[in-house]
């Protein structure tokens, strides 16, 4: 098949490298523009547009899909399908009409379930033990269309976003294949969604990354696992934004010492209850947050002991809290 490739980000390059070494002829790539970034502002090229050029495959950037110049040079590359990956814009009827097969989708989730731009990091965020890959036809709506093809994939407990989109990206390349095969051959069965099933995984923004230390420690280990890299769980100390990495639930029932009596006394939530030369335990809603991984506004990511070598963190020392932004 001559095939038209829509993606942005690494997953979606990740899918579009095993779909370049197939069979099938990927005739153009589409990502969004390329956006500056950094501290010296420069432009960075898009994961797919790196790979796209590795690959020797022409890239086309445009604002808007929908624009009508866009579509005509869509048109003009004559694809039989179109498969897309996290390309970040909604693809218009006359898109979806344009190639011979209509266009398929690479989700990872499970649909219905975590429609949307985020499923990976609220399957995370939600404690699910399971999530998967979904291989969809594109129809108008937010991710409804009729399933192709589905695989599972187990949610490790100390799993993160990061790993969790390695597993997926290693699961979509040959699952897509498959499915493009039995388009191919005729002998694809579309399953519709049962979309009273449906859930919505909205993009998590900077601001709803922000850690709330009133919730229970094992909810924020949750959370800080499922933002890994981006945008990344943060709070503020002394007025400076810092990010975690890894960190670790310590339940109440284990906190001991000096610790049970600060949570006893009623120490504010984001209070720093224990500082050791490897980690430190900061009072949650429910239990504590031991933190061994961090990123100081400024500076690199570091572990908690290099951290506590160089800053003096002592035990009531207060993060601050989302009520107070």
């Amino acid at each position: 098949m001559r095939i038209i490739f829509m993606g942005t980000p690494d997953f979606a390059a990740s899918v579009l490298k095993p779909l370049a070494e197939s069979r099938h002829t990927v005739v153009l790539a589409v990502s969004q523009p390329d956006r500056p970034k950094g501290r010296g502002h420069a432009t960075v090229p898009t994961d797919v547009h790196r790979a796209a050029d590795a690959l020797g495959i022409p890239v086309l950037q445009p604002e808007k899909v929908r624009a009508a110049d866009c579509v005509e040079t869509l048109r003009s590359y004559q694809p039989d399908l179109i498969v897309v990956a996290a390309f970040g814009q909604i693809l218009p009827r006359r898109i979806l009409d344009l190639p011979k097969y209509g266009c398929i989708n690479v989700h990872p989730s499970l649909l219905p379930k975590y429609r949307g731009a985020a499923p990976i990091p609220w399957a995370i965020k939600n404690g699910d033990g399971v999530t998967g890959v979904t291989i969809m036809r594109m129809s108008p709506g937010m991710d409804e269309g009729d399933i192709l093809a589905q695989e599972e994939i187990a949610v490790d407990p100390e799993e993160t976003a990061d790993s969790l989109f390695e597993k997926a990206a290693a699961v979509s390349g040959p699952l897509l294949l498959s499915a493009i095969d039995a388009i191919e051959a005729g002998t694809a069965l579309p399953v519709p969604q049962d979309s009273a099933k449906a859930t919505y995984s909205k993009k998590i923004t900077k601001e709803d990354a922000r850690v709330d230390w009133t919730a229970p420690s094992d909810q924020l280990d949750a959370f800080v696992r499922a933002l890994t890299s981006d945008p990344g769980a943060w709070t503020r100390l002394d007025g400076k934004v810092v990010k975690f990495w890894k960190v670790q639930s310590i339940p109440a029932s284990d906190l001991e010492g000096v610790e049970r009596a600060a949570a006893e006394v009623g120490d504010p939530c984001g209070t720093v209850i224990s500082v050791t030369k490897k980690w430190f335990d900061v009072l949650c809603g429910t239990g504590a947050l031991r933190v061994r991984e961090l990123q100081m506004q400024g500076k690199k990511r570091m572990d908690a002991g290099a951290f506590l070598r160089g800053f003096r963190l002592k035990p009531g020392a207060r993060f601050e809290g989302r009520e107070e932004a």
